[in-house]
């Protein structure tokens, strides 16, 4: 959580005990010292108030309906791809 109140999630498996604290995590994700929060903002590292492990599961991916993959591969022929 930033001192302004806002939230972000980053997402990062961990699988041992001997996995990296969140504030390393945290870390890793930084550049110069600032996180980016979207496309076009950072928000130094200092601005950061809180930061903890959520356990959470990975939410749930499209999935391939009746049919769909004959469709990409139509879709994808018709525009006359060439990796030549």
């Amino acid at each position: 959580m930033f001192d302004d109140g806002r939230e972000m999630d980053i997402a990062h498996q961990v699988d041992s005990r001997d996995s990296p604290s969140p504030e390393d995590i945290l870390r890793s994700a930084a550049s110069n010292g600032q996180v980016a929060i979207s496309d076009s903002e950072r928000m130094p590292l200092e601005r950061v108030s809180t930061v903890a492990f959520v356990d959470e599961p990975a939410p749930a991916g499209p999935g391939w309906g009746p049919g769909l993959q004959d469709e990409d591969a139509a879709s994808a022929a018709s525009g006359g791809y060439d990796d030549s």
